[in-house]
C-alpha cells in the first residue's frame, strides 16, 4: 500500500531538519514511510545517528 500524503510530508519535514535536504524521490510504501518517521523522530528527539537500511531510501 502507498503512503499517504500526510505522511510523506510529516516524513519529508523530519527529515529536512535531519539532513537538511530533500527527502529522496521514491515511490514510498506505507509501512516504508512509518519506518523513516520513527527513525527520524528518535534521531531528532534522542539525538541519535540511526542508519536507515539503503534499500528504503534509494
Amino acid at each position: 500500500m502507498p503512503a499517504d500524503e500526510v505522511e510523506l510530508k510529516l516524513a519529508s519535514i523530519l527529515y529536512f531538519q535531519a539532513y537538511q535536504e530533500e527527502l529522496p524521490l521514491h515511490s514510498y510504501r506505507k509501512q516504508d514511510i512509518e519506518y523513516i518517521i520513527q527513525q527520524l523522530n528518535i534521531m531528532l528527539t534522542e539525538g541519535k545517528e540511526e542508519v536507515f537500511e539503503s534499500y528504503i531510501l534509494h
